[in-house]
């Protein structure tokens, strides 16, 4: 389940919902917040967002087009933003724009290139859970992709790639040195990181084991 807690005090309020597979259920309990209207968020497989208020009330689904649920979400005054990681596909990640009853309006390709390995050339797959030298990236799950020609792939389960803060949507993608504001459906710059001999260049994010 899920629980809520006053933030200034501590003080317990209530739960919201629980894992299950009647209509009111969630599959895990990771969640998003949607400040601008006060709900939270909760993914249920194949591709369902399930809405709960603040005070704990069940307030209906959220059907996506897409196969899967975004990776991570964020929302705006008018849209529920999502971030698809598409490793398995040939498709790079991208970010979609939903109106509030899942309606899909618009999307963003990915300002990453796609890694030159397919889904089809995976060797085997790898998954960490808690520290293991890794940091906080790690405490949702890490992924580790080795593929045929043993080149390894790192991606971070729900890693936080969209933010909301100070009455905007912030983007970072993962290897990415670039924070951008969502404005209007689009990418806005807002802060570079200048990373000197540490950059990793765009079409090496696929690393040799040694």
């Amino acid at each position: 389940q899920c629980f809520i807690f006053d933030k200034s005090t501590g003080k317990f309020i209530t739960s919201a919902g629980h894992i299950g597979e009647d209509p009111e259920g969630y599959s895990g309990t990771m969640n998003w917040v949607d400040r601008a209207n006060g709900m939270l968020y909760f993914g249920r497989q194949p591709n369902q967002l399930v809405k709960y208020t603040l005070d704990g009330q069940y307030s209906g689904n959220v059907e996506l087009p897409f196969s899967g649920i975004p990776f991570y979400l964020a929302f705006n005054q008018s849209d529920i933003i999502g971030y698809y990681s598409t490793l398995l596909t040939a498709t790079s990640p991208k970010i979609a724009f939903f109106d509030r009853n899942g309606v899909y309006m618009d999307s963003i390709v990915s300002t990453l290139p796609p890694i030159k390995e397919s889904g089809d050339e995976i060797n085997y797959l790898s998954v960490f859970k808690g520290d293991n030298g890794y940091g906080n990236w790690v405490q949702s799950g890490l992924f580790l992709f080795q593929f045929n020609n043993g080149n390894q792939y790192f991606i971070s389960q729900n890693a936080p790639v969209l933010w909301y803060t100070k009455n905007e949507v912030r983007f970072q993608e993962s290897y990415g040195d670039t924070i951008y504001t969502i404005k209007e459906r689009s990418l806005e710059p807002y802060m570079i990181f200048h990373t000197g001999e540490f950059y990793w260049p765009k079409d090496e994010l696929t690393i040799k084991e040694n």
